[in-house]
Formats: C-alpha cells, sequence, structure tokens
C-alpha cells in the first residue's frame, strides 16, 4: 500500500525469468505485507517486499537419524542475565534475601531455590506472553491504519522487542564470548549434538577424575637452597604496611566493579552481574563476609570450591592433554583474590626479574618480542668466533596445575613479605576443592595439594613468584660464569633467558658443557617447583659459526630437535629475511581465509563494517606492532578489504563507487572510519618510541640505547647502519613523535630554551642555549617575569606565565599534546597522522579535546574552520577591500585547499608575496584577540567543617594566568589540601564537584595532563595526613564553596574567616547545617 510504484519494463523482465525457470509463489499465511514504515497514518506505508519461490517438482525431505537422548544428574543453578529486565525480579530478591537470616552462604542457597521457583512460574508465563504479543501484533498489522492502531502498534513492540532482549541475552550469557571471540572453542559452548555431549561426559568424566588427582597431587619440595640463593629481599617495611593495611569496604566494590558481568559463575550460579545489579540490596552482607576474611582469618567455607571445565586446545580431542583445565571460581571468592591482588600489583614490578614480562604492569609483551628479535639478528650476522650460541624454547607442561604450594611459600618469604600476609594467600590457594564440571554434570570433589587455578585472580602474580625460582638459577650460575648469556651489543645487558608466563627462551653457549649446565639448571627447578619441561616439544636453534659437531651433542644431551629457525616466538616470526612480502604473506592468506567464511553470508553494509573494523584489520595488529609492513603489502590488504565491502556475495564482484581512502575518513568527515593501515601501521610503531622515552629503565629500552642509542635519547637518534629490521621499523615512526610530544616543566634543568618544544608557538628568541631553569625563580616556584621578558620580549610573556609549575620541584618529563591526559595513545597518533592539519584553530582544537567550543570567538556566526577563519569571518575580512589588487578571492568558492590553490593561480609573484603577507596578518589578529581577551583569573573557595558539618574555616584565593578551568579545579582542591596541612589536621576528607579532579588525586601515578603540577603538589603533601580520602560531591552540595569563590573573583579579594562564613553566605551556611553530616 502506497509507496514509490516499481519499473513496470524491469517487473516484466523478472516475471518471464520466473516462468523460464518454472518458479512458483509457494504462496503465504497471516498478514501479506513483509515490510512497513511510518507511524503516522498518512505517512504509513506497507509493501510486500519477501517472497518464497519453488519449482514445481521439487519435494521437502526431513531426515532425522539422531535418537532422542534422555540425560541424568543434576544440572546446577545459574543466574539468568535475563532476569535483571524483569521488574519483579529485584522484589523477589530482597524479600529472600531480607527474610532469610544466617551466614551469606545460606542466603544465597535460599535465594537460589526462591530465584528457581520463581523462573519456573515466570518461564511459562513468558511464553505464554509471548506468544500473545505476536499473535496480538499480528491482528494489528492487518488492520486498517489509524492512530489508535499505531498507538497499539508500538505499545506491542516496545513489549515485544523486550521479550525479545530477554532471549538474545539468554543465548549471549551462554555462548561465552569471552572464550569464542579469541578462537577457542569451549566445551561449555554449543555443540553439534546431544549425541556428542553424551558421549563425551561417559567418555572423559571418570578419566578425568583420575588424572586430575594424579595431576594436582604434590610430589614434595626438596632442598630448595640453591633456588633461594639467588633471591633477595626486594620488600620493604613500608611495603608491608602498605599491604597488612586494614581492608576497606571500598577496596572490595572496586574488586567487584572490575569483574565481567556475565563471566562464567562459580558452583553457587551466580555471577558477577547478580552482585554488580543489586548491589544496594546484598553490599552490606557481601562487604561483612569478605572482610571478615581479610581482616579477621576468617574460613571461605563452600565458597572456595572450584568447578573445572576443559577448554579444547585442537578441533577433535583425543586426549586428557588436548584440554585446557580453568577453574569456575565463585565471585565472593575472586572479590577476595582481586582485593588481594590489586594491593599486591602495586609493588609486584620490584619483586620479578626484567626478563618477565607478563602481568607486571609497565612491561608488555611486545618487550619480549623486541628483545628475541634484536638477539636473533645478532646471532644471525655471528658468522666467526670459536663458540657457537643456542637459543633453546622451552615448552613448560601443564605449568600452573604442577605449582608446589610449598616452593610458593618460601619464595614469597624469602622476598620479605610479612608472615601474616603469607598465610593469607596460603588459605587462598590451600582451601580450595575441584569438581569437574562437563557439560554442567558436576563429578565428585577432591582436594589438591598442589596447582594453581586458572581463573583465579591471583593466580598470574602467584606464578610469577614461582618462575623467579628458574630466573634466581639462571643469575646465580651468570654470576659464577657458568653460562654468560648473550649480549646484543658490546656495552649491553647479557641475557641469560627470557620469560612471558610459562613461556621460556633459554640463549646460552653452544657447546656440551652449556647444554648440561642448563640441564642441571632445569632439573634444580623442577625438585623445588614442580614445573616440567616438556622436551619433545622444545627446539633448539644455533648461531651461525656453531659446528655442527656441537649442535648434535646438545641436542642429544637436551633432548630437543634441531631448528633451522626459531620459528615463532609469542606467536610472531623470529626471522625476517629480505623477502618481507613473503614473509608477511601470512597475513593476507588469513584476512582471505576470514572474508572466504563469510562471503556466503548475508551480511547488510552495516554487519560488513563491524566485520571489517573487528576482526579483518585486527588481524595484522600483532604485526605492525614491531615491524613496518611494505607499502604494498598495506594496498593488498586495503584492497582486499575494498573487494569484500563492495561485492554482492560470494565471487560476484561488486562496483568500487569511491576510493578506499575516502572510506577511511573519519565519520564526520564524510568517510566511514576504516584505518589506513601504513598509516596505523607507523602510530602503532610509534608506542614502542614513546615506551623508550617514558620507561628508560626497562631492560627492552637498555638493549635498544646501547646498541643504537649510545650518546642520546630516541627522539634525537640517528638509523645507524648493520641495523635490525625491528629497528628500522621503530625509528620511521620517530617523526610523527617529534610533532606530537612536548616538554612538561619540572625544574627545568633537563629542557632547552631553544633546541626543545615546551611552549606551544613559541616564535624564536634571542636568547642562547640555556636551560628552562633559569626562568624560573628556585625560592618562589614561579616564573621570573624580568627573565622571561629579556629573554622573548613582552609579547611573549603570558604564554610562560601560564604553564603551571608545581610548588614542590620534579624532573622534566614528555607529554603528549594529543591527548588531555598526556599520556600517548595510539588513536590519538592515528588522528594526527590522517589530519596532517596542526593549525591550531577551534574546530581543530575541538576534535583533539583541548576546547569544547568550535564556534568562531569573533564573530560567534559559525565554527572556526580555516574557510571561515581567512574568508568568511565577517569580523576579520573587512582588511579584503581594502587590498584592490586581489579583493576578487572572496569570489572563489571550495575548501580552503582549494581556495588557496585557485588564489595562486592567478596571482603573480608580487601579489602571491602580499597575499601571504595578508594571510599571516589575519591569523595573527585572529590568534591574539582570542589569547588576550582574556583575563586568565580564577578563584578557589574552600570551606573547613568539622564532624557535625559546622564551619571551621571559609577561605578563598585568587589565581592569575590560569591556564584553563580545568586547572582552577585543580588549584581550588590543592588550595583545599593546603588548608587541612596549615589547621594541622591530620584526619580529613576533601569534597570537590569536579570528578576528573578527584580521580586524578586518588591515583599514584605519574599525571602528565595539563594539570600533572599541581596534581603532584597534592601527592606531595598525602603523606602529613594519618587518612586523607578524597570524594566526588555533585555541584548543589558544593554551593557554599563555589559562593565563596565567586564572589572574590567578582571582587577581586581573598578571604580567611574563622569559625563562620561571609555575611552573602550565612543563608546558604544554615540550609547546608540542615542537611546531615556525612
Amino acid at each position: 500500500m502506497w509507496g514509490i510504484l516499481g519499473d513496470d519494463r524491469r517487473m516484466e523482465a523478472f516475471r518471464e525469468t520466473l516462468v523460464d525457470c518454472q518458479l512458483f509463489d509457494i504462496g503465504f499465511s497471516g498478514v501479506c505485507f513483509t515490510w512497513e514504515r511510518g507511524n503516522l497514518p498518512e505517512t504509513n506505508i506497507r509493501e510486500r517486499l519477501d517472497r518464497g519461490l519453488r519449482m514445481r517438482n521439487h519435494c521437502l525431505l526431513i531426515l532425522n537419524t539422531k535418537k532422542a537422548l534422555h540425560f541424568t544428574g543434576s544440572r546446577k543453578f545459574h543466574f539468568e542475565a535475563w532476569w535483571t529486565l524483569e521488574d519483579f525480579s529485584e522484589k523477589v530478591i530482597r524479600e529472600a534475601w531480607e527474610v532469610t537470616g544466617g551466614t551469606l552462604l545460606e542466603k544465597l542457597r535460599k535465594l537460589q531455590i526462591c530465584l528457581e521457583d520463581w523462573s519456573r512460574k515466570n518461564r511459562q508465563h513468558r511464553e505464554g506472553l509471548k506468544k500473545k504479543l505476536m499473535q496480538e501484533m499480528e491482528d494489528l498489522v492487518g488492520r486498517e491504519r489509524n492512530d489508535e492502531t499505531l498507538a497499539k502498534i508500538i505499545d506491542t513492540k516496545i513489549h515485544l522487542n523486550l521479550e525479545i532482549d530477554k532471549d538474545e541475552m539468554y543465548w549471549e550469557q551462554r555462548e561465552r564470548q569471552n572464550w569464542s571471540s579469541s578462537g577457542i572453542k569451549t566445551q561449555l559452548s554449543f555443540t553439534d549434538s546431544e549425541a556428542d555431549k553424551h558421549n563425551f561426559d561417559t567418555g572423559y568424566k571418570g578419566r578425568f577424575g583420575d588424572r586430575g588427582g594424579n595431576l594436582f597431587k604434590s610430589k614434595g619440595v626438596t632442598d630448595s637452597c640453591k633456588v633461594l640463593d639467588g633471591i633477595e629481599k626486594t620488600v620493604t617495611q613500608e611495603d608491608n604496611e602498605f599491604l597488612l593495611a586494614p581492608y576497606r569496604a571500598d577496596e572490595i566494590q572496586v574488586a567487584l566493579e572490575g569483574m565481567g558481568p556475565t563471566k562464567a559463575p562459580g558452583a553457587d550460579g551466580f555471577p558477577a552481574l547478580f552482585f554488580q545489579r543489586y548491589w544496594h540490596v546484598v553490599g552490606q552482607d557481601v562487604i561483612a563476609f569478605c572482610l571478615g576474611i581479610l581482616n579477621n582469618n576468617q574460613e571461605f567455607g563452600d565458597f572456595n570450591n572450584t568447578d573445572i571445565v576443559l577448554i579444547l586446545k585442537v578441533p577433535k580431542p583425543t586426549h586428557l592433554v588436548n584440554f585446557r583445565p580453568i577453574s569456575l571460581c565463585s565471585v565472593i571468592y575472586k572479590v577476595v583474590a582481586k582485593t588481594i591482588a590489586n594491593r599486591l600489583q602495586k609493588i609486584i614490578d620490584k619483586c620479578i626479574d626484567k626478563v618477565q614480562s607478563a602481568f607486571v604492569p609497565g612491561r608488555l609483551i611486545t618487550d619480549n618480542v623486541l628483545l628475541a628479535y634484536k638477539i636473533l639478528h645478532t646471532l644471525k650476522q655471528k658468522r666467526s668466533g670459536k663458540k657457537g650460541v643456542m637459543v633453546v624454547k622451552l615448552d613448560m607442561s601443564k605449568a600452573y596445575d604442577r605449582a608446589e604450594w610449598g616452593f610458593l611459600e618460601v619464595v614469597i618469604t624469602k622476598l620479605g613479605f610479612p608472615k601474616d600476609w603469607t598465610e593469607l594467600l596460603h588459605r587462598c590457594i590451600t582451601s580450595v576443592r575441584y569438581t569437574v564440571n562437563i557439560n554442567e554434570r558436576k563429578g565428585n570433589l577432591f582436594q589438591p595439594s598442589r596447582g594453581l587455578r586458572q581463573g583465579d585472580p591471583l593466580s598470574p602474580f602467584l606464578f610469577l613468584m614461582c618462575s623467579e625460582g628458574l630466573s634466581s638459577l639462571m643469575r646465580t650460575s651468570m654470576k659464577r660464569g657458568s653460562i654468560k648469556g648473550v649480549k646484543a651489543s658490546r656495552k649491553g645487558p647479557a641475557i641469560s633467558h627470557l620469560l612471558f608466563a610459562d613461556d621460556c627462551i633459554h640463549f646460552g653457549e653452544a657447546s656440551p658443557k652449556g647444554a648440561r649446565i642448563l640441564k642441571d639448571i632445569l632439573q634444580d627447578y623442577e625438585k623445588c617447583s614442580g614445573q616440567c619441561v616438556n622436551f619433545s616439544k622444545s627446539i633448539v636453534f644455533f648461531s651461525s659459526n656453531t659446528i655442527e659437531e656441537d649442535k648434535a651433542i646438545v641436542s642429544r644431551l637436551l633432548g630437543v630437535r634441531i631448528a633451522s629457525n626459531p620459528e615463532k616466538y609469542l606467536g610472531l616470526l623470529n626471522m625476517i629475511g629480505r623477502r618481507k612480502k613473503e614473509s608477511f604473506q601470512n597475513l593476507l592468506d588469513r584476512i582471505s581465509m576470514r572474508i572466504d567464511g563469510w562471503s556466503n553470508k548475508m551480511l547488510s553494509q552495516r554487519g560488513k563494517e563491524v566485520f571489517i573494523k573487528s576482526v579483518l584489520q585486527a588481524i595484522p595488529i600483532f604485526a605492525m606492532s614491531y615491524f613496518l609492513l611494505p607499502k604494498s603489502l598495506c594496498k593488498k590488504m586495503e584492497s582486499q578489504f575494498a573487494n569484500f565491502w563492495w561485492q554482492k556475495g560470494k565471487g560476484r564482484k561488486g562496483i568500487h563507487w569511491c576510493q578506499w581512502s575516502h572510506l577511511c575518513r573519519p565519520k564526520n568527515e564524510g568517510g566511514l572510519g576504516f584505518r589506513n593501515m601504513a598509516q596505523f601501521n607507523t602510530a602503532m610503531l610509534a608506542k614502542q618510541g614513546w615506551r623508550f622515552l617514558e620507561n628508560p629503565k626497562s631492560l627492552v629500552a637498555q638493549v635498544f640505547k646501547a646498541k643504537y642509542l649510545p650518546n642520546s635519547d630516541f627522539l634525537n637518534s640517528q638509523l645507524g647502519s648493520r641495523n635490525s629490521y625491528a629497528w628500522r621499523s621503530i625509528w620511521a615512526a620517530r617523526g610523527i613523535l617529534e610533532k606530537g610530544l612536548i616538554w612538561k616543566v619540572g625544574t627545568g634543568s633537563s629542557i632547552s630554551i631553544v633546541n626543545d618544544v615546551w611552549v606551544p608557538d613559541l616564535v624564536n628568541s634571542s636568547s642562547s642555549d640555556n636551560k628552562v631553569e633559569v626562568l624560573i625563580n628556585r625560592q618562589t616556584r614561579e616564573w621570573n617575569r624580568e627573565e622571561i621578558e629579556y629573554t622573548f620580549g613582552a609579547d611573549e610573556v603570558d604564554k610562560f606565565l601560564r604553564i603551571p609549575l608545581a610548588q614542590s620541584p620534579h624532573d622534566d618529563f614528555l607529554v603528549w599534546r594529543g591527548e588531555p591526559t598526556g599520556v600517548f595513545l595510539v588513536k590519538s597518533t592515528y588522528k594526527l597522522l590522517q589530519s596532517l592539519d596542526p593549525i591550531a584553530y577551534a574546530v581543530n582544537l575541538s576534535l583533539k579535546k583541548l576546547t569544547s567550543d568550535s564556534s568562531c570567538p569573533r564573530c560567534g556566526l559559525g565554527s572556526e574552520t580555516l574557510s571561515h577563519l581567512f574568508r568568511d569571518c565577517s569580523v576579520l575580512v573587512d582588511m579584503w577591500p581594502y587590498l584592490t589588487e586581489i579583493q576578487l578571492i572572496q569570489e572563489i568558492n571550495g575548501d580552503f585547499q582549494q581556495w588557496l590553490t585557485s588564489c595562486f593561480a592567478f596571482m603573480s609573484l608580487d601579489l602571491c608575496r602580499l597575499f601571504c603577507v595578508a594571510l599571516w596578518a589575519l591569523w595573527g589578529i585572529g590568534t591574539l584577540g582570542f589569547m588576550k581577551g582574556e583575563a586568565h583569573l580564577s578563584a578557589s573557595g574552600v570551606v573547613a567543617r568539622d564532624n557535625t558539618g559546622s564551619v571551621l574555616v571559609s577561605k578563598s584565593r585568587v589565581h592569575e594566568k590560569v591556564c584553563s578551568a580545568f586547572a582552577a579545579e585543580a588549584l581550588a582542591c590543592r588550595e583545599a589540601i593546603q588548608l587541612g596541612t596549615d589547621m594541622q589536621e591530620k584526619n580529613v576528607i576533601i569534597e570537590g564537584d569536579s570528578l576528573t579532579v578527584i580521580k586524578k588525586c586518588r591515583q599514584d601515578s605519574i599525571d602528565r595532563s595539563q594539570i600533572g603540577s599541581y596534581i603532584f603538589d597534592i601527592h606531595q603533601k598525602k603523606s602529613v595526613f594519618s587518612r586523607l580520602s578524597f570524594d566526588f560531591i555533585p555541584r548543589s552540595g558544593n554551593i557554599l564553596a563555589h559562593l565563596i569563590a565567586k564572589d572574590s573573583l567578582k571582587n577581586r579579594r581573598e578571604l580567611y574567616l574563622e569559625r563562620g562564613v561571609p555575611l552573602y553566605a550565612e543563608a546558604q551556611a544554615r540550609n547546608d547545617s540542615i542537611r546531615e553530616p556525612d
């Protein structure tokens, strides 16, 4: 009904085709229309777009050879995610929780019964409701359209969509997207048939119980003196005080919020979503139980019972070794463990050797890949010398499951951790009881005596301490001279091994002696820790100067096979020669394989967009992090993406309506936001250069600096000769780093006034190459105005005075201009490469989140683009009529580049010079008026209260040369903590209405943002207080402080008043006193 009439000629051709193919319409049941649009009678359109066709002689056969299987055994309780969409679910939970008494475990068990009973009744109601809604929708669609009918259709659609959403949540929760997205198929995921499940149940449940008992059974710890000799005490008394401080309720909540809502639940069946969604109901009981364990040595009880599920390692498993056991811990246990892990994470760096890159903050997998590649590149060039070098890749068998608890305890003690904290860890890992869960059928409970759970938040950190035993043996052998390791350069550090969790690669002398020493180290490590090397899966690679006899002896002694190259390390090729296209052909093949698998699927353009961005363009990211891919390879990948985007089906090439580069533009510029692969490759490599600058003490930075940067930093480095492919790739991104980095002034002793970038848009000066410290008054920690005027002139003074300086000196450091946080991000680097537009007009500043207003600050009649600034702004372009020789330029249309090109095309050389001078004058006038039109003043208002809410002090202060409102909020927070210091208070709560500033104050890391200097001062004063917390409150709860600040700014006067507030604020103070104090 209604709509645009079709093309009669095309429809006639279609009908003839149906006749020729002997295809007939099979008809329909219900409403004939399959598409509808418009919610008003006058705009409503309905059409029959979809039809089913068949051949006259076609007969449908349904063959079912599968016998229905009925399984015995009880299914475990699962809290369904879709229950949170039910209106009455919270009422059921609240009533069951409040009525039931007893412990947390008893309440959860009672709640299980109530929810199962409610769910059983609700399921029957839902099935009937869904059928009813579908019947109503079918009936409504067939009626004539009027306002009442359309309103009923909309209301029915809303309720029907809600029921569909519940179904989608049901299946999403079961698909375990966090596993299937990584390409690992899970036994909990869908299988092809119920018979397969049944066979799996009967074939493996009992066998895993027997094998599992042996796998998790301790073999005892032998003398561990050799291992402990190389471990030093690294945990300080201050660290121990931090670890042993009483745990708080907010730490429990932070741990819970950091969990995936619908990740597989533990034995009790409650996922994190339940506790997050109904925290207001169950939160107090959870906090009390968790703090009882953490602070009062309370036992876990059944909350530490853990289900083991088996994840397939191969598509068709034949043995138990083809499965990976994953532990499903209860959320309550994980909250406790994650709370402990959050504290441990802050000091783990000092406990673990630099060769270990997994799970340690500040270390990445990229570190090990770059180190391995650099060392192998060195070995490849080593063609002479008497002693060869071997590279042994060791495969650890069931590393987590074999970790001995006794060994862990002695290592933790030797590192210097306190006894009470060690006992808490011991209770977490030893109170566990396992049950094997095969297709949701549970086996018998058994008690392990060793092993760490994959799924326990503590396990990664505990395994690092276990692997520290191997590093200890390696360090001891190097000190004794038994093994020497390998150097990438003469002055670089010697490296004997690299670790990424349980993945180990060893570098040593390729000789019988070197092989025996390595074998002894591994045997000592196995006797103490339980870790066992699978030599049948391990390989050895030799440098070019190793003789064949030594290769054979080493291979025989170690029991490993010889490889002609080190194959892959952490999923990436280690040896890349001159034929780079062939080396990376695998990327093109993987992209083609993914495309072939989806070409037959009827994906919409929106579906294709998601698939290209999330799947196809993610394939080469890992390689792009280390290597500069050939441009021809990037073009081929983009060609694959484009062909898939435009194709109409498998083998049907579509029309490319525009260039791929147009689709790579941001969506706000008319593109679709696909990645330009070459530019994204450069952005990924720039991250490695940033890490060299940010973490110069990391092992990878030390190795590369000794080889390529002996006398300079990365920004001032030269490419050099005889360099590796990895270094050439990283060095290629140096240019974009230079454009995006700027110095943050601390002491100023590391920054050159002339040669370094530290003030945006700084004009040249007459100064010699002094350091910035000469421009700072050391006593007051303020800028020296006279020195700045002498060096740069009076016009430049405001730029310097608006740069924040911390009251407490700190080191200078580099920050990234593309992000408000000052921290390098690949995303902003890619945007910088894409834009190639470094001019700071308002629209550009808004895109880079440096301002929220993109309108022209002069005329206010439009956004400040380059075209608006130089051609269209009514305030600035009044000068063009005075330049009669070039007054026609305003009549030329197009964007700024087209306008500029056209202007130059018809001008003579002299007019071009005049035109450029005019453009420069316009830019100067525009920016000068914008920057100097502001007074850059702010005022901070601070109100100090006691625990009853009475005002102790009201204070205000006016600040000059403040760079932004954001900085003004940080200054106010610094004034608040300074007031607490002046009042000599020990227990202080700072409340503010800027959430960003409050979050920065809570963190302990270096803040690189615009307000980093003020945050540094706040952190420096924390130690003065016994208890200091930063709380966010809404603006409505901070009106009194704002009133005081507003009056101070208006009258340019400061205030300090004890036991009261100014007269104009007394009414607000009385209103505040009525509120119940926190």
